[in-house]
């Protein structure tokens, strides 16, 4: 994802860009990017589920936003992209339901990208930051009813949230490997944004 090179060539110096053009950079060469989508579909079948790609989509609109709500704290021009792409994702207020599907992506992909979740060792320090994910393994028999995650946590809660996402669009997977893979291609994706708007952003106008 060379949003930079894309944009600008091989020029060493970014220009300014405004907040408005980097939500829609982050629109077009990472959300709707149907190239870069691919790469999560591991199984061939997986692509023959409809929703698949809504999800994609509705996922990675919920990764650009987390980020850019981490960087304004330090840089407050993300403030304005942050904006800017929430008047884009909000343009039709007659449609409630995209954004609750977009705050409820949000929350479970913190479950997944907070590092802070894999040294909670109680139960319910636990459930009260991975309940989507804990249900998900519950729901499986991986673990118990009020059990926490005792081993390998970062491992457990990335194959129970890469179960609980697919799951979401019919998909039941129980391969460790495969869902290891999947959810490490969503960390990837969010540090992949994450250094595009590192760069950008002190370019920001």
């Amino acid at each position: 994802m060379n949003f930079i090179k894309r944009l600008f060539g091989t020029t060493s110096k970014v220009p300014t860009i405004r907040p408005e053009e980097l939500a829609h950079v982050l629109f077009n060469d990472y959300i709707y990017n149907e190239e870069d989508s691919v790469r999560f579909f591991l199984r061939d079948q997986w692509k023959e589920y409809d929703p698949f790609l809504t999800y994609i989509v509705l996922y990675k609109t919920a990764i650009s936003l987390l980020v850019l709500l981490a960087k304004e704290h330090s840089l407050t021009k993300c403030q304005h992209v942050r904006v800017c792409m929430e008047n884009i994702i909000y343009k039709d207020p007659s449609n409630p339901k995209y954004f609750i599907a977009i705050k409820t992506a949000m929350k479970n992909s913190s479950e997944l990208l907070d590092p802070s979740n894999h040294i909670l060792e109680s139960f319910d320090d636990q459930y009260q930051k991975l309940s989507w994910t804990m249900d998900c393994l519950q729901g499986v028999g991986i673990l118990d009813k009020r059990q926490a995650i005792r081993h390998d946590r970062a491992s457990v809660i990335g194959m129970g949230w890469a179960m609980a996402w697919l799951k979401e669009v019919g998909i039941i997977e129980t391969n460790p490997v495969t869902l290891a893979n999947f959810a490490s291609r969503w960390m990837g994706s969010y540090v992949a944004v994450h250094k595009t708007i590192n760069q950008l952003s002190p370019s920001l106008g």
